[in-house]
């Protein structure tokens, strides 16, 4: 059935032409003299309608045939169909989960944080950081210096962790609710674990323990923080 579907124009053809070319030999055969008397139609009147009746049949049973040819392959096509349209979803969502990531990424490069550090030939330099190294010295800072005795929230590199925060964990529920293949999800959920690990992971478990050991370091923002690295833990 799935090579005759395979070519369904060609096969049409072969069979309407065999069909036509029994229905010729068919009548040939009737219109001739037959051994047994009772077969004998060449005698009769009306030996048409005698041979359109007989054929009728043959013809009515070749129609149904080639209807159920048509819909099997009408069947056909809508599985092609709803397989094209299953790959495309499976394309579209892995599309989307690669710009959530890409999303975390570009935030990531501009987080930025500056603060003044005293060197021996200047009083005072205004250091400017960007990326990772913004957000790791930004803990640095907050954790062990009088900056802890302030709620985080402070401090506008806070509202930055925020919005990595909040990036992460849709991509985490995005993973979760996806039309992809476990193997997929296996990977990208891998992959968020990577981006956890290396880029966020210790930084939270600093400030954690500092908004434990000084509670003038606690607001709304650290809350929230608090609340993703609990998540994250289970």
């Amino acid at each position: 059935m799935d090579r005759l579907l395979k070519y369904p124009v060609r096969f049409a053809i072969i069979f309407a032409l065999v069909l036509i070319i029994f229905c010729f030999i068919w009548i040939f055969l009737l219109s001739r003299p037959a051994f047994i008397p009772g077969f004998n139609l060449t005698g009769k009147d009306q030996i048409g309608e005698t041979i359109g009746g007989i054929t009728a049949p043959i013809v009515g049973i070749g129609t149904s045939v080639l209807l159920f040819l048509a819909l099997m392959f009408q069947i056909k096509a809508m599985d092609t169909q709803r397989v094209a349209f299953d790959e495309q979803d499976l394309k579209n969502e892995s599309d989307f989960i690669f710009v959530m990531f890409n999303q975390f990424l570009t935030e990531l490069s501009f987080f930025s944080y500056n603060y003044d550090q005293n060197t021996p030939i200047n009083p005072v330099v205004n250091i400017n950081l960007s990326g990772v190294t913004a957000l790791n010295m930004f803990v640095i800072k907050y954790s062990t210096t009088s900056m802890k005795n302030k709620g985080i929230g402070e401090f506008p590199p806070s509202r930055q962790i925020l919005l990595l925060l909040e990036t992460l964990r849709s991509i985490k529920n995005r993973i979760g609710i996806a039309k992809i293949t476990e193997l997929n999800r296996s990977m990208y959920q891998a992959k968020l674990e990577s981006y956890y690990t290396n880029y966020l992971k210790a930084n939270l478990e600093s400030l954690e323990k500092t908004f434990t050991s000084f509670p003038t370091s606690a607001d709304q923002i650290a809350d929230k923080i608090r609340e993703f690295y609990a998540s994250w833990q289970n």
